[in-house]
């Protein structure tokens, strides 16, 4: 009766808490890497790509979404037991949060990295990016799952693109695993979705 139906929501709730404080605090570190990502990526365009302005404006994007992530993630910290409300609002802000990084990386990849000389730096480049997509799936793919999939989406095409259509970075290898690597992305990410879905009604059963 009532006992019962304020068990389940309790444990829904701890649930949604628990999801929601991962969420956060996955995101704040996410920031500081993003920090440390951009300020390499803004050295990058000025050293081999010849552009003060194009390392300016990479940084202005990258350093703003970082701010951006940290606040967001800071305010959403805070709250002890998220509002049905507010938790939307949460996960719809490091959505569009992931959108504008998709700015940062989309042309970083295009205009950037084909012209790294330095195979070191390409390299760590290629993992910055990586990166990127790996640290996003810890605090974007369990909930807010638009930005993650468009900021893998982007990395994925955006290196796909070098791969094949520009000649400095041309490597048919790279564009034939990064087509591999897409489709395991897609099937982990909707099995990962589903999981935390039925996690909450698994939940609501046992406590019955």
């Amino acid at each position: 009766g009532t006992d019962a139906g304020a068990a389940e929501n309790d444990s829904e709730a701890r649930l949604r808490r628990g999801l929601h404080r991962a969420t956060a605090t996955n995101a704040r570190l996410s920031a500081v890497v993003l920090v440390l990502a951009t300020i390499y990526v803004g050295w990058l365009a000025q050293r081999f790509a010849a552009s003060q302005a194009l390392a300016a404006a990479l940084m202005a994007v990258g350093l703003t979404a970082a701010v951006w992530r940290w606040s967001i993630a800071s305010a959403a910290s805070i709250e002890i037991i998220p509002g049905r409300g507010r938790e939307p609002r949460f996960y719809s802000a490091l959505d569009q949060n992931a959108y504008l990084v998709c700015l940062l990386w989309a042309p970083a990849t295009l205009l950037v990295y084909p012209t790294i000389a330095d195979k070191a730096h390409a390299v760590t480049y290629a993992l910055c990016a990586v990166g990127s997509m790996s640290i996003g799936s810890m605090y974007l793919l369990p909930t807010a799952h638009r930005g993650y999939w468009a900021l893998t989406a982007t990395h994925i095409a955006a290196f796909f693109i070098a791969s094949v259509f520009i000649e400095s970075s041309r490597s048919w290898v790279t564009a034939f695993l990064l087509a591999v690597y897409g489709v395991a992305v897609y099937r982990i990410s909707g099995q990962v979705r589903r999981t935390t879905r039925r996690l909450l009604r698994i939940q609501r059963i046992t406590d019955r």
